[in-house]
């Protein structure tokens, strides 16, 4: 059953650039994260909902909240029906219809996966490769290609 909030109906007629200023900063071409350091603590796992926010900009131009099994994020088209569209913020269309998914584990934790090789994947500056599937935590920050950013949160 999907159970989801949105505070934008709709990421159209945005295009994302190459930065994330929430609390902390990700510069996507050279990948920089700007935060305090953090104190030797086990991150939080997401369970059973997450969080996802998309940036443009230093801004949010998308939040969503998701319990979903599978949560597809890619540029949409007709035919291809993803959870998260892309489209009007990649410009250079650097991400596929179908770049990754986020799913919920059989524990109620959720994991990325990438599902394309056309643009890279990066988890918290570590690149995902191709049908590699990985944990997700709070906090967590995504780079889709070379411009857009997104942040997990723990709900």
């Amino acid at each position: 059953m999907k159970d989801e909030t949105k505070t934008s109906n709709s990421v159209q007629n945005n295009t994302l650039d190459s930065s994330m200023k929430d609390d902390g900063d990700i510069n996507v071409p050279n990948l920089t994260l700007n935060q305090p350091a953090a104190e030797a603590s086990t991150p939080e796992r997401i369970r059973e909902r997450i969080r996802l926010k998309v940036y443009k900009e230093g801004q949010i131009v998308f939040e969503g909240v998701f319990s979903y099994d599978e949560i597809l994020i890619g540029r949409s088209r007709t035919g291809v029906d993803v959870d998260i569209n892309l489209r009007d913020l990649d410009e250079e269309r650097q991400t596929s219809r179908k770049h990754v998914k986020i799913v919920k584990n059989e524990d109620g934790s959720y994991s990325i996966v990438r599902l394309s090789g056309k643009a890279p994947v990066y988890l918290n500056k570590e690149p995902v490769k191709l049908g590699e599937s990985r944990e997700l935590y709070d906090q967590d920050k995504i780079v889709l290609g070379r411009s857009i950013g997104l942040k997990v949160e723990k709900v």
